[in-house]
Parts: C-alpha cells; sequence; structure tokens
C-alpha cells in the first residue's frame, strides 16, 4: 500500500458553515465502528474520513460498511458523510491532505 487512494478525491475543507470534518482511525474494528456511528449521527459533523486499509479504495469502503452492518446500525443515509480513504497513517501522502481536519479520533485518543 502507498499512500492514500480515495476514488473520490475532494478537498475537506469545502464547507463555509460551523459544521466539523473528522478524521477517524481503526473504524472497522468493534470501538471504532461505534465511534464512527456516533459521529455520523451528529448534526454538527459534515463529514467523517475514515483511514481503512484494503486492497484498494472500493474494498476499503466496503469493510468499512461491512463492520457496521455487522454490529447492526448502517443506513444508507450514512453515506453521504462517510469519506473512507484507503491507506495506513505512517505514509507521507497522508499528512499532506490533513491540514483541513478540525478534529480527528482513534483508538489511542480514548
Amino acid at each position: 500500500m502507498n499512500g492514500f487512494q480515495n476514488d473520490r478525491a475532494s478537498s475537506i475543507n469545502d464547507s463555509g458553515n460551523n459544521s466539523q470534518a473528522v478524521l477517524l482511525t481503526d473504524a472497522n474494528w468493534f470501538l471504532g465502528a461505534q465511534i464512527l456511528r456516533q459521529l455520523l449521527e451528529r448534526r454538527t459533523i459534515r463529514r467523517v474520513v475514515a483511514i481503512v486499509r484494503g486492497d484498494n479504495p472500493r474494498a476499503a469502503e466496503a469493510r468499512t460498511i461491512d463492520s457496521a452492518r455487522i454490529t447492526l446500525w448502517w443506513a444508507d443515509l450514512h453515506s453521504e458523510k462517510l469519506e473512507v480513504w484507503r491507506g495506513r497513517l505512517i505514509h507521507d501522502a497522508f499528512w499532506s491532505r490533513l491540514n483541513a481536519l478540525e478534529a480527528s479520533y482513534g483508538h489511542g485518543d480514548l
């Protein structure tokens, strides 16, 4: 896996309102999936960027959604806010994309 891949390449900081874009790591483990659920359901969160490992961007997104379905909370409306980036935190390409995020959450933050 080299860097980050995202089919929906977009600017994170594209809103003039007070809503937030949030980075979440480990979104497909049990605790991460619960944090993801809570973030997606908050009105003040406009976008959640989940960093997920996968063979390709679509597999990473499917892995995240499947994890939410297993824990019985996924609804298709969540896909409007969810953006999955395939990758790992150790790659430099990742750090160059984070300037516009207002907050980040991961298991190490708890």
